[in-house]
């Protein structure tokens, strides 16, 4: 994802929970305006059984950071089922990546990704979206990276 992101700032964010965060997030975004990154209006998904540590470092830090809007699966597709399929799109996200580990990756619990972000990563293959796979230092392919 850095080097999808290099250059480019969010154009849209979510509020957070916590005000020194939203700060945090705003400066963020005012330095990247600075340092003359273009604006990209982006959306990641992730499958919430990620094991913690994994997280924090990939997508938290994304958000907080950065000020990437960062979801779960389930809290995409609850939103995309309350408000319709076009919901981000209608509010301006251009590109949506749907981050999915493999099993090389610690999950949680027992080592198991949620069968909604199975599902949502089937319907992807069904639609086409063909994942770019990242890989560890012995080859072995850790996350695949599905844009729409």
């Amino acid at each position: 994802m850095d080097k999808e992101l290099a250059g480019k700032f969010p154009a849209l964010t979510f509020d957070m929970r916590y005000q020194f965060l939203n700060k945090t997030k705003t400066a963020a975004i005012e330095q990247a305006r600075l340092e003359g990154r273009q604006p990209y209006s982006a959306l990641i998904i992730y499958d919430q059984n990620i094991k913690s540590p994994v997280q924090l470092w990939s997508l938290d830090r994304l958000q907080i950071y950065h000020g990437w809007p960062v979801l779960k699966t389930e809290e995409y597709l609850s939103i995309t089922n309350e408000q319709g399929s076009g919901v981000f799109t209608n509010a301006g996200v251009k590109a949506h990546y749907f981050i999915i580990p493999t099993d090389k990756v610690p999950l949680n619990p027992e080592g198991r990704l949620t069968q909604t972000a199975i599902a949502f990563e089937q319907n992807l293959i069904a639609g086409g979206i063909i994942p770019i796979s990242l890989y560890n230092q012995r080859g072995e392919e850790i996350v695949k990276i599905y844009k729409f």
